[in-house]
């Protein structure tokens, strides 16, 4: 971070007895990778504000040639400021996410304030009020007042929570969105049974599971990409990737017309299967089946029909 004159903060923080921005001062030019989230924000922060006073006294200095650059919108530079933060922030906590599920990690699975942020009405439970701190509506706020009141408007450490917890519960409807589709592909529910148990046959050490291919053959390719989307989800949580491998070439096989029936997939594989007319036949080994069913019994929410091998 350059070099910024914050003694107006000093001044301004002195003044309120509360000095928020000690460890910044205390830390000097350390990196920002050696401190937390809040003072990465406190340091940025005041870093934007020393940029953007220097950049409205240039300004002036400006129309004293020509009058028709814009005079800053203090309120809604620093409101920008938090929004570009958030965003920031969301890239960084979902980087190492977005290849783990079918579901995309975006900023709409975040609480709605952070969707477009906006400083909290005055009148808001907890919201700090410019009255009591500076005597002074937030329109009529210089900016090192805007600065202190940003801080005490955004929370950043929140922000991190809310996206862990965003994380989470998105992996969790994944995993659960992955089992529905893999329940409804192969009819393992009550609901396509009820009384019946699903009789499986182990021929060789291979567990049968037979998928069904609905609607019109050349809409069949549409449901194998949806199909397969959910099982690369089940391939990242339970690390296996049998009927990942297979699905991937029956779906290159799956063009716009019917397919053969008998047409061998994945030969010679820990999974293979075989298209028929209106379904895939897969030839799962006893380790794959036991991950694929562990995974939808875990995530699975619904009842499913008993199990018989034979």
């Amino acid at each position: 971070m350059g070099f910024i004159d914050i003694e107006f903060v000093r001044q301004q923080y002195a003044r309120l007895n509360e000095p928020l921005l000690k460890p910044l001062m205390d830390k000097g030019e350390e990196t920002q990778q050696d401190i937390g989230v809040q003072e990465q924000f406190e340091c940025e922060l005041v870093e934007f504000t020393g940029h953007l006073c220097l950049y409205e006294k240039t300004r002036r200095d400006i129309n004293s040639f020509i009058s028709d650059l814009n005079k800053v919108d203090w309120e809604k530079a620093f409101q920008k400021f938090v929004r570009s933060w958030i965003r920031k922030r969301l890239d960084a906590g979902f980087a190492d996410y977005n290849n783990e599920t079918h579901l995309e990690a975006s900023i709409d699975r975040l609480p709605g304030r952070y969707s477009n942020y906006r400083f909290p009405d005055e009148y808001d439970p907890g919201a700090p009020s410019t009255r009591l701190l500076f005597h002074k509506e937030r329109h009529q706020l210089a900016p090192e007042e805007l600065m202190i009141y940003t801080l005490k408007a955004f929370d950043p450490e929140a922000l991190e929570q809310a996206i862990e917890k965003a994380k989470t519960t998105i992996k969790q409807e994944a995993y659960q969105q992955a089992a529905e589709s893999l329940v409804d592909f192969f009819k393992i529910s009550w609901y396509y049974g009820r009384e019946d148990k699903i009789k499986l046959q182990n021929q060789k050490g291979r567990i049968i599971l037979c998928g069904e291919l609905w609607g019109r053959e050349d809409r069949r390719g549409e449901q194998l990409d949806a199909l397969l989307a959910k099982i690369g989800t089940y391939a990242v949580e339970s690390g296996s990737t049998g009927l990942l491998s297979c699905m991937e070439e029956a779906r290159s096989i799956q063009g716009y017309e019917a397919v053969p029936s008998r047409t061998p997939v994945n030969l010679g594989n820990d999974v293979h299967a075989v298209f028929y007319k209106e379904k895939l036949k897969f030839h799962l080994d006893e380790d794959e089946f036991a991950s694929l069913w562990g995974f939808i019994t875990t995530y699975y929410d619904g009842r499913l029909r008993e199990l018989e091998i034979k």
